[in-house]
């Protein structure tokens, strides 16, 4: 079994897609905060079912950038 101090002198080589995925995290810092929201999604799952029931094809994204868009506007 190796000890810390052992592995402490060691030195590998990264491989290059090792190398890119390294400089790829310590340029995205990590967010300062996290935030969530629940919410009830029923009006939507019967808007949802409206818009199949006339055979057009809706989903969640659509509505969300739809509400998005009404409210920037």
């Amino acid at each position: 079994m190796n000890t810390a101090e052992q592995l402490a002198g060691r030195v590998e080589r990264l491989s290059p897609a090792e190398r890119w995925m390294r400089g790829g995290l310590e340029a995205c810092p990590l967010p300062g905060f996290y935030l969530s929201v629940e919410t009830d999604m029923g009006e939507a799952r019967k808007r949802i079912e409206t818009y199949k029931a006339k055979g057009k094809r809706v989903t969640y994204t659509a509505l969300f950038v739809q509400a998005v868009a009404r409210a920037l506007a």
